[in-house]
């Protein structure tokens, strides 16, 4: 991703120095969850941009896709330290708070709607079997298809988390990180970007807009500017994304030349649609799944 942005920057400002404009390299580290480009955008430095283009590594090359608003939710139940077999009475399970609580999201799936996402981990457990943990905590994410859907889920998510603790006779606290939220495609820079991606020989494939999928601060930005977020194939069809196939692949040739040819196609140097390009941002909205 990083290396493609250069390359199409590099590209664009030695094939075209006279351009009327600037080109930016921006550099937005912390996408998965530190949100990056959320801390940049309130920062101001997308303030002058008039379009903002990256791309993402995948088993398919895709112009567009649609993409889950989310938020990251750190909780951290603390209850009472026992002895577990010597007096357990005088105990408050931790433990029992956050099994609890995966539980209660468990049961809330049936009732949410078919693009919303609930994952996580139990992140520290307890430190020893025979002593009542007084102290657990998991590490969550919940998605939703828009970020007003994913407020209230997320309500619901914390409400099971206090349930959890009130079951137990434990406390909680729930932080939640940066909100990326969903993604608005342009789709007449999408489609240029497709264009010169075809004259390389490059399969281009429409992605269906169904069910749920990943997440990214990309969706912020895109909300506040016109921006892309292509996907570019790197690997095998089916090839699980954030995987260790995924790790191997993206170190082969293939990928390399790949990751050239999308950069060759972001580096278009044609202001002709950009009137089209604002009229489009000020008319469409996000892309959504259907449900």
């Amino acid at each position: 991703m990083a290396a493609g942005a250069v390359g199409a920057a590099t590209a664009l400002r030695r094939a075209a120095p006279e351009l009327p404009g600037k080109v930016a390299c921006i550099g937005t580290p912390g996408e998965e969850g530190a949100g990056g480009k959320v801390l940049l955008l309130e920062a101001g430095v997308f303030a002058d941009v008039d379009a903002a283009l990256m791309f993402h590594p995948s088993d398919r090359t895709w112009p567009i896709r649609h993409a889950t608003a989310s938020v990251s939710l750190t909780l951290e139940w603390h209850g009472v330290a026992a002895h577990a077999a010597g007096s357990p009475q005088d105990g408050r399970s931790a433990l029992a708070a956050v099994i609890q609580f995966f539980t209660g999201v468990d049961a809330l799936r049936q009732f949410v709607p078919e693009t919303s996402r609930m994952h996580g981990i139990i992140a520290d457990g307890g430190q020893a079997a025979n002593v009542i943990p007084d102290y657990t905590r998991a590490e969550f994410t919940v998605r939703a298809a828009t970020t007003p859907e994913l407020d209230v889920l997320r309500e619901r998510v914390t409400a099971v988390a206090h349930a959890a603790a009130a079951a137990t006779g434990t406390t909680v606290t729930v932080t939640a990180g940066l909100v990326d939220r969903e993604r608005k495609n342009n789709h007449t820079i999408a489609d240029r970007v497709a264009h010169h991606l075809r004259r390389q020989g490059v399969t281009v494939e429409q992605p269906v807009l169904r069910g749920g999928t990943g997440s990214s601060d990309i969706g912020n930005v895109s909300l506040v500017l016109p921006a892309i977020h292509p996907y570019m194939q790197v690997m095998d069809t089916g090839t699980p994304t954030h995987s260790r196939a995924m790790t191997d692949a993206v170190i082969q040739s293939r990928a390399h030349t790949a990751m050239l040819q999308m950069a060759t196609a972001l580096a278009f140097a044609d202001p002709a649609p950009f009137a089209a390009v604002r009229e489009e941002f000020a008319t469409r909205g996000p892309d959504l799944a259907a449900g």
